[in-house]
């Protein structure tokens, strides 16, 4: 904890969780959308363009630093937990912004089938 305490103070790291309509805005920024939830769940169902890196699997960090640290990271899971786990990951590895889906990939359908 005191290590990403450090680096967001040092490096202006910031996380923040979003809305869907605030999400769906970040979605056409130059942004890296995420889906941490595993394979078998990308498979089922996922927001397209998204890149399918499970935070439970052993080659997550080793995947996820491949990524520009400057760049914009949007995250998502089932509901939150998983995507909160990956930001605090990221955070500790020097990404600057990452971005979660409050409600996950569940609110993400909800307000699809809202707005049909």
């Amino acid at each position: 904890m005191f290590k990403a305490l450090f680096l967001s103070l040092i490096f202006q790291i910031t996380s923040f969780v979003f809305s869907v309509a605030e999400f769906k805005r970040e979605l056409s920024k130059e942004s890296i959308l995420v889906d941490v939830r595993t394979k078998e769940e990308f498979e089922q169902g996922h927001i397209t363009n998204a890149i399918n890196i499970p935070v439970d699997s052993v080659g997550f960090e080793t995947a996820i630093t491949k990524f520009p640290k400057n760049k914009t990271i949007l995250l998502y899971c089932h509901s939150g937990r998983r995507s909160s786990k990956a930001a605090k990951e990221m955070q500790i590895l020097g990404f600057v912004k990452t971005i979660e889906l409050e409600g996950g990939y569940v609110s993400w359908k909800k307000a699809e089938i809202n707005f049909q």
